[in-house]
């Protein structure tokens, strides 16, 4: 009986992977802690975020969330979370922090960028597709900074 206690709350845990490079999100990484590893990165990554165009079930990505979390802080090199489909997935939210380490999107951009030197461990993002069609993704984040 314990052994199926243990079974059932390991189901519960979040499944955390570890970028290092460039990646591209899909349906199947809901629900994911990413940690954005920067210990044996040399430079700059891109993470594009799924995006529902095109797509025949554009309504299975509403409710996709991730969380991105900062491992250490990038000392060359920026961190950036990109938009599927810039011309036209949506991205807003909010940042908490002293000082714009996470930048939000600003006119004719669809991203949010960790910046070296700037940045640090425990930085993190948490992102959640609330709308979705055939024709455009929206995503709303919340950013928290400790600078």
């Amino acid at each position: 009986m314990a052994q199926d206690n243990l079974t059932t709350q390991s189901s519960l845990l979040a499944e955390l992977e570890v970028l290092t490079t460039d990646k591209t999100l899909d349906l199947y990484d809901t629900g994911k802690i990413f940690v954005l590893s920067t210990a044996s990165s040399t430079g700059s990554y891109d993470i594009t975020l799924p995006t529902a165009v095109s797509s025949s079930n554009p309504s299975d990505y509403v409710g996709w969330n991730a969380t991105f979390l900062l491992d250490h802080a990038p000392s060359t090199g920026n961190i950036t979370i990109s938009l599927g489909d810039t011309s036209n997935d949506i991205l807003s939210g909010s940042i908490t922090a002293m000082a714009w380490t996470v930048m939000p999107p600003s006119a004719g951009t669809a991203s949010l960028t960790y910046i070296s030197n700037g940045a640090v461990a425990g930085d993190r993002c948490h992102m959640v597709c609330t709308a979705a069609t055939n024709t455009s993704t929206t995503f709303i984040f919340t950013a928290i900074s400790s600078q």
